[in-house]
């Protein structure tokens, strides 16, 4: 698996342009916008850099050539996961440290709880594109996948929105939930959102290790 992970290392390396890009881009909206957008954004784009690497190894017969190594395919999956999750962090981490920064030029004060626990919530939400992500793109490839992510992300609005005039159609008593979660505290929102986030893992582990089994090279 450290062979796997050093490859991709190199491949992401490649496009250090676009990883320059990013973090300029990300200490620029740091320091004008403000708050912890910048910590989703970055994190987001180097996620997608990370997934791209599936792409590079289907190219040329790239899957052929990989399981004639000593790895299996759940190994391949799994490696995958792990590099996201290793970007996405490290991707996070410069981001909050440039949230941090911005906090405390403009404010001069030191960073409140509020702010690092929203920065935190980002994290599990970030890693969940990932868990869609990975299967989709196992499943139809770099090309059929965008189209599928963005029917994906179509149809949750859709449906978000068919739930909101459903809602305010039949008048659902849906204040006294709103009421019960906003007695939730941050650092409990926190725990669901990890516990929520690591289940959704496994299951996006098990998915993609099913999907590569059945692939033929």
């Amino acid at each position: 698996m450290a062979g796997l992970i050093e490859k991709d290392i190199r491949i992401l390396l490649q496009r250090k342009q676009v990883i320059v890009l990013f973090m300029v881009i990300a200490i620029i909206l740091g320091f004008s916008m403000g708050g912890t957008f910048v910590v989703g954004y970055t994190t987001f784009c180097i996620l997608i850099l990370a997934v791209s690497t599936i792409s590079y190894d289907e190219f040329d017969n790239g899957f052929s050539f990989l399981m004639t190594l000593p790895v299996t395919r759940q190994i391949y999956v799994m490696e995958k996961y792990i590099l996201c999750a290793i970007c996405g962090v490290v991707a996070w981490i410069f981001s909050l440290v440039i949230c941090i920064c911005e906090n405390q030029y403009k404010q001069a004060i030191v960073v409140t709880e509020d702010l690092f626990i929203e920065a935190v919530i980002m994290l599990p939400a970030v890693l969940l594109v990932m868990d869609m992500m990975i299967p989709v793109q196992l499943k139809y490839g770099s090309e059929k996948s965008r189209v599928v992510m963005i029917t994906i992300i179509g149809i949750v609005m859709v449906v978000g929105i068919g739930v909101k005039k459903v809602v305010e159609t039949l008048d659902l008593p849906l204040a006294l939930l709103f009421e019960k979660l906003q007695g939730i505290t941050d650092m409990q929102m926190l725990i669901v959102c990890i516990v929520f986030t690591i289940a959704a893992t496994l299951l996006s582990l098990a998915i993609s290790v099913k999907i590569i089994n059945n692939k033929e090279f």
